[in-house]
């Protein structure tokens, strides 16, 4: 018996009266962008069996949307609404709705039932939705207390010690990360997983001492390498499996490696930053893959491990029936899911964002942790059957964060959805102006293919300008051109100063512990703030756009038609077919 009768046979008779191609399929015209796009067979099927509507936009615009619904990396000093404790928040100045320090969020001291709306008849419900988070409390960081001594990160959990860390997992003393899991005494990486004491990262996992690694597992005591796996004694080379006493792309005896690697000084500025020059160009010239896909069957995207039909997909793990997606773990049977990576487990969820622990049936939501049969929530935990709610916890039939019994819940709910799928709102995620942010400060700009601003104010997101703050007002600031070249000359004053990264005009420190770490492995002090640092990450000229489209090119080395993410005017002469591939590794 359905639970939902008037929205069934609403829905009955939409898809009966779709009219779809031989396939399964429908083209559709997205009405964000004006752009046509192809709902494929798998997709209507998918829609069909979680009971929503074919979208009305396009994968592109539908990432967009749900990456403008974060901020991971902007941070504002601020005071909490509640207490006047001072605060960095990841909500701008200006903001109308009150601010609470995260724990105070997260305890008994305020009621967030107390915002509770009734919902009204004939009045489209995501603008009462609009109405009632507009005046609510919001934590000024997505985290909880399962941090310790972590104060400055950002939408991470089970941290220790950590500091200006994002997104990250189940890790101790990790400095300046975005993406850091089950890892301890790394600084300045992207997406690293298994790591100990290392330094500048980009995608490695299941490493110790490995220092400007990029797309490596594996990797001990090692330097500059881009695509290695289980190499160690390794300096400024490429494409190495299970290779010791490697120089520049040359097999050396342990005593010639020994003897070339005295020669090394990345403690001293200017020849770190020879060494980063040459890097770049050992990445541009080495075998890249068509796409990292490991260990998994009936996949197309990138960074994907041991999954099973996944598609247009991006950092996944353990995942099976994973569509349009990024950053997921042990997830099933979802599409459009951005965040998850704690491992937990989710399935059925859709147009998800950031969430946390094991979902099911979460759908058009932010924030969800431990939930269940969710629409259109945002940062509920423990929670089952709510629609339109905002900060609740261990809740159960509620709308617009009022309780109802089980039946009146499902009447009123049946009500909501059948006039939403009229008013064709139902099935699609958030609208842009129920974002809390601005539209550059979110994590959409931060990667090509969605950082126009202007172009984004074109399809309804705000645009704003931001005071960022700077750390260096009234502080001892230090010329980048002062700081000595060497890291030996350095005193531990300099943490006492602040440094102006001539980049962007502002200023950063240089903490003890990050002083302390660059001393001990002879690394040259940074000329750039932490945050200018893991921006380069985001931009690197050999990132996926976010968009995930698929370009059909030819292998640079042997012509064959290969499939793959890359688009056509990167690397042009190195993206290579599988087979040519395998051929080139050392």
């Amino acid at each position: 018996m359905s639970k939902t009768p008037l929205f069934d046979v609403a829905l009955d008779e939409y898809f009966k009266a779709l009219t779809l191609d031989e396939k399964g399929g429908v083209v559709k015209t997205c009405r964000v962008s004006g752009k046509d796009f192809y709902v494929h067979p798998k997709d209507v099927n998918f829609c069909k069996k979680i009971r929503v509507p074919l979208p009305s936009v396009s994968p592109e615009e539908r990432f967009r949307l749900m990456l403008s619904f974060e901020n991971s990396y902007n941070l504002f000093a601020d005071k909490s609404s509640l207490s006047g404790k001072p605060i960095i928040s990841i909500h701008p100045h200006g903001h109308k709705y009150p601010v609470y320090e995260h724990t105070e969020w997260h305890s008994d001291k305020w009621d967030r039932h107390s915002f509770e709306k009734d919902y009204k008849e004939g009045v489209p419900f995501l603008a009462q939705f609009k109405e009632m988070i507009e005046v609510m409390p919001r934590p000024n960081l997505i985290s909880d207390t399962s941090n310790a001594n972590s104060e400055y990160t950002n939408e991470s959990f089970h941290l220790r010690n950590s500091y200006l860390t994002f997104y990250s997992f189940n890790s101790d003393n990790i400095l300046y990360a975005d993406g850091a899991f089950n890892s301890r005494d790394c600084m300045d990486g992207f997406s690293f997983w298994n790591c100990d004491s290392c330094y500048t990262l980009k995608q490695v996992g299941d490493s110790w001492k490995a220092f400007f690694v990029e797309d490596s597992i594996n990797i001990r005591e090692s330097y500059f390498l881009y695509d290695c796996r289980s190499s160690k004694n390794c300096f400024m080379s490429s494409n190495l499996r299970n290779k010791e006493y490697v120089f520049r792309n040359e097999q050396l005896t342990k005593a010639e490696y020994e003897e070339k690697i005295k020669s090394v000084n990345l403690g001293n500025y200017v020849e770190l930053e020879k060494y980063k020059e040459e890097f770049i160009e050992l990445k541009r010239s080495a075998a890249r893959r068509p796409a990292i896909i490991d260990r998994s069957v009936n996949c197309d995207g990138h960074y994907i491990d041991n999954s099973k039909d996944c598609h247009k997909a991006m950092w996944m793990g353990d995942c099976e029936n994973v569509d349009y997606s990024m950053s997921c773990m042990n997830f099933k049977d979802c599409q459009f899911v951005l965040g998850g990576n704690d491992g937990s487990g989710s399935q059925l969820d859709y147009l998800t964002c950031f969430s946390f622990g094991t979902n099911y049936g979460v759908r058009f939501s932010i924030f969800a942790k431990d939930c269940r049969n969710l629409e259109y929530c945002d940062s509920l935990r423990n929670s089952s059957d709510c629609f339109g709610c905002f900060g609740l916890t261990n809740a159960k039939y509620c709308i617009l964060n009022k309780e109802y019994s089980e039946v009146d819940y499902l009447k009123t709910l049946d009500r909501i959805k059948t006039g939403m799928l009229k008013e064709g709102t139902y099935g699609e995620f958030f609208p842009a102006n129920i974002s809390p942010y601005p539209y550059n400060i979110t994590l959409a700009i931060a990667y090509p293919g969605f950082d126009d601003a202007e172009v984004a104010r074109g399809y309804g997101y705000r645009v704003e300008k931001i005071e960022t703050g700077d750390t260096g007002v009234g502080a001892n600031v230090l010329k980048a051109e002062d700081v000595p070249l060497d890291v030996k000359d350095v005193n531990d004053d300099v943490s006492k100063a602040v440094i102006e990264d001539k980049g962007n005009g502002k200023h950063f420190r240089i903490i003890p512990r990050e002083l302390e770490f660059y001393k001990k492995n002879n690394i040259a002090l940074p000329r750039k703030g932490p945050l200018r640092r893991l921006e380069d990450w985001r931009t690197d000229e050999g990132n996926i756009s976010l968009d995930m489209t698929i370009y059909k090119r030819d292998c640079s080395k042997c012509g064959v038609e290969i499939t793959t993410l890359y688009r056509p005017d990167q690397f042009q002469d190195t993206v290579y077919c599988d087979r040519c591939y395998n051929e080139s590794l050392k």
